[in-house]
């Protein structure tokens, strides 16, 4: 059987994001969808946009204090120019290449050890995929009217699972990191360490997380409020987070497609109208996807500011 090429590989599975949107589309209709996004002002468009700021810049500095954390001093600038220059590059290539350019960044600049390196990437990501499905349990038994008791105990349950469901995938990540890259045994055992020591180290980065998360969602509820959806900030929350672990789904770009399908459905479970939750979802990725996947895409075209601390 023939080998599909790997850039074919990968992109293949990404047009089922590409066609999820276009069914969207056709079932709310394009015009629809430009009416409801014209009403956002331009007072809030740049509120939206300008959210996006400090949204990056609670995940940058969490991913840089995990590197000083472990003696690798790399500098908030160049820490930024990493992190936006790996989005772009993860939007647009196969694999996870946005994540290994961003651990390769400190390995090149200033010698850090690449396992150490690797494993304040991962932990990174560790923390934001925590959050999402701890939220996303959170928003199941909201959405069915389930008692706050049982609410906080499945989303408590949700993030215990999650940390028990990752160790086998874990493993297996640690094995081909090790044959991919070379790594010792020596080098196997620092990244373990490190991983360890950013996920004991839990306050500090948690609550770069959760400040990430509430400004992205605040940019969300932005959106939300200038269409003429009534929902408040807490429901707005819950309901773009689960969108947002949906589209964590390998068939799409940025979660173009998935996370628009997901929170139109969703609004209407929640009593909200359908085309709301498409504008909101799809005026995110316009306003807060877009742009910085075209900073971090500069940044790799210009790397001068790479060079500079």
């Amino acid at each position: 059987m023939p080998q599909l090429h790997p850039r074919l590989k990968w992109a293949l599975p990404r047009l089922v994001g590409v066609a999820i949107l276009a069914w969207v589309l056709h079932r709310v209709g394009p015009g629809a969808f430009l009416d409801t996004f014209g009403q956002v002002g331009p007072l809030w468009f740049f509120v939206v946009l300008g959210l996006n700021v400090p949204h990056l810049w609670c995940k940058i500095e969490r991913w840089h204090r995990m590197l000083l954390d472990q003696g690798i001093v790399l500098g908030r600038r160049r820490a930024a120019a990493a992190y936006l220059a790996g989005i772009a590059l993860g939007a647009f290539t196969p694999g996870r290449a946005g994540e290994f350019f961003r651990a390769w960044f400190p390995v090149r600049q200033v010698g850090a050890p690449l396992a150490a390196s690797l494993a304040t990437v991962l932990a990174d990501r560790l923390y934001d995929l925590a959050l999402l499905l701890a939220v996303s349990a959170l928003a199941a038994f909201w959405l069915t009217g389930a008692h706050w008791a049982l609410v906080g105990a499945g989303a408590l349950a949700a993030g215990l699972g999650a940390l028990f469901l990752l160790r086998r995938p874990l493993r297996r990540l640690l094995s081909r990191l090790r044959l991919k890259l070379g790594l010792s045994g020596d080098q196997k055992d620092l990244f373990v360490g490190t991983l360890a020591s950013c996920v004991r180290r839990w306050p500090a980065p948690l609550a770069w997380t959760i400040a990430g998360h509430l400004f992205m969602n605040l940019q969300v509820w932005v959106l939300a409020m200038a269409v003429g959806a009534e929902l408040t900030l807490f429901e707005s929350f819950l309901l773009f987070s689960v969108a947002n672990t949906v589209a964590l789904l390998p068939v799409s770009i940025l979660g173009l497609g998935t996370r628009e399908a997901v929170l139109g459905a969703l609004f209407v479970i929640a009593g909200h109208s359908e085309i709301h939750g498409v504008t909101v979802a799809l005026g995110f990725f316009l306003l807060g996807s877009i742009p910085v996947t075209l900073a971090g895409g500069l940044l790799l075209l210009f790397p001068g500011r790479f060079q500079k601390n």
